[in-house]
């Protein structure tokens, strides 16, 4: 059985990790931020801030799916073992 405590945990530190990394492309968006330029494009001023909070949204993100890898590895290893299946059956008892 995963704990609880640690699914919440992950779960809103992986919304706050989306809303960081989506967010802010959108903000860049209405700054005028080209979307497929690869040369002649400066990154300075507004985009370059937007771009930042994205890339640290991405590193959040991926901490999370870390974290939530460790948390099933240790349950699984040394976690409480779940007694049955409740949905056996449709759940009826």
């Amino acid at each position: 059985m995963l704990s609880a405590t640690a699914v919440a945990g992950i779960g809103a530190l992986g919304f706050v990790a989306t809303v960081l990394a989506a967010l802010p492309m959108y903000i860049a968006g209405f700054a005028d931020q080209q979307a497929d330029s690869v040369t002649d494009f400066d990154y300075s001023g507004p985009a370059s801030l937007w771009n930042a909070v994205s890339t640290a949204g991405h590193a959040l993100f991926a901490l999370c799916v870390v974290a939530a890898i460790a948390t099933a590895v240790k349950s699984f290893a040394t976690g409480e073992r779940v007694a049955g299946n409740p949905w056996i059956d449709g759940g009826a008892q």
